[in-house]
Parts: structure tokens; sequence; C-alpha cells
């Protein structure tokens, strides 16, 4: 396959730029490569810096990370709420949830979650009417929000594009996740809302510092993270 021919529009500045295009077309994939590739040709006439093309993919694979990591971190909080107050009530195929009658040091729900088939999504339906008694200040719905977001990190797509081909959808799918790692934000406890912003926001700022910086690109990308919301230009343009 002539890559060159079918990425007629890249800019390559020099030979050390084509070979490394090579490379991560076979290591992360030609697919990947030109749905990106399509989405800046949808609205760029010029010619497309390689640069930026790689970075983009770079910077998608590093939110996915920050994702994965803070998901988990999310999850951990769930079970250990869970685990310290209930049990799991054996009499109903293990469906719903009883109330600790006292601190044993065993835990039956604990050994359950080791099952193939307690899955996240399994989990929120055994909370979801135990929001309150355990503090959660987030709704059934907005839980299901973020099993969707845990689903889609997990099938190593690309996240800030999804199945977008246009820079149009793209916008679309970035408003979209902002609002999702909002309620990410809101159910973490507030060390990891620290952390949590500063590594989302380390993927446009060096070190996260965006105060008088710009981005390291200005499109396509998610906003600046700042007491758990989203804005586009906190930094001051130059």
């Amino acid at each position: 396959m002539d890559y060159f021919n079918i990425f007629n529009r890249l800019h390559f500045k020099d030979d050390d730029e084509k070979e490394c295009f090579i490379i991560n077309i076979k290591n992360k994939g030609y697919y990947l490569h030109k749905q990106i590739y399509d989405v800046y040709c949808s609205y760029n006439e010029d010619e497309i810096s390689y640069d930026e093309l790689s970075r983009m993919v770079r910077y998608d694979k590093y939110i996915r990370n920050v994702l994965f990591k803070f998901l988990a971190t999310f999850e951990e909080q769930l079970r250990a709420k869970l685990f310290e107050k209930y049990e799991l009530d054996l009499t109903n195929d293990y469906n719903t949830l009883k109330e600790k009658k006292s601190d044993k040091e065993n835990s039956n729900f604990y050994w359950k979650t080791y099952d193939k088939d307690f899955t996240f999504k399994k989990l929120i339906e055994l909370i979801k009417d135990k929001l309150k008694e355990l503090n959660i200040e987030l709704t059934y719905v907005e839980l299901k929000e973020i099993c969707k977001l845990r689903n889609k990190v997990m099938h190593h797509n690309l996240i800030i594009f999804l199945r977008s081909t246009t820079y149009e959808e793209v916008e679309k799918e970035i408003e979209n996740i902002e609002n999702v790692l909002i309620l990410l934000y809101k159910g973490l406890h507030s060390e990891a809302q620290k952390s949590f912003m500063n590594d989302i926001n380390k993927g446009n700022f060096k070190g996260g510092k965006y105060i008088d910086n710009e981005p390291n690109f200005k499109r396509l990308r998610l906003g600046v993270f700042k007491d758990g919301i989203f804005t586009k230009n906190y930094y001051k343009e130059k």
C-alpha cells in the first residue's frame, strides 16, 4: 500500500518523520491514522503537518490512559463503600443487598466481585437504590453515563474522535466527553479530583500549567479542566 499517495496532503519536515510515519502506521494502525487525517482534511484545504497528526494520536492515547486510571479509582471507591456497609443477599440469587449486621472479617460481596460476570454495570444496578445511604452525589442516570465512558475506554478505540469523520462531529464528541468527565470528577474523592484535573491538563499544557500558556495544539482537544468544569480559552492568546 502506497501510504504517501493515500496521505498525499501530509507534510513531512524531513526523512526521519517519513520513517516515523511508516513505523507508526504499522504499529498503531492505518485506519486510526486515516480517520484523524480525514477529519483534518474536512476543514483544512492546506497541507497537514505530520507533526500535528502524530501528536493527536499520542494525545488521544494519553487521555485514554488517564481515563483508565481514574475510572478504576472511581470503581474502587464504590466497592469500598459497598463492602463496608452491605452484604449480598444469598436468598435472592445475589441480585440485592442487605445491610451488614456486624463487622465481619469476611465479605461474601467482596469475593463475589471476582466472578467474571460481575461487571461495573452490575455494580451500578446493585447500588442504584442505595445512593443516598452511600453518600454518592450522582444519580443512577449519571452513573450509567460513566459506565458508557468506561466501556469506550476499554475498547481501545479513539476516545476524542470515536466514530466521527468530520470536524463538527468531533467537536460534539468532545463536548459529550467533557460532560461525562465532569460527572466522574464529582464522584472522585478530593485528592483524586486534583490529580484528575492536573493529568487531563497535562495533555495540553506542559506540567498541566495552563495560566498564561498556550496549549500544545488549539483544535480538537479537551478544554482547560478547572474547579471541576471545562473552559476553552483560559490561557491568554498571544
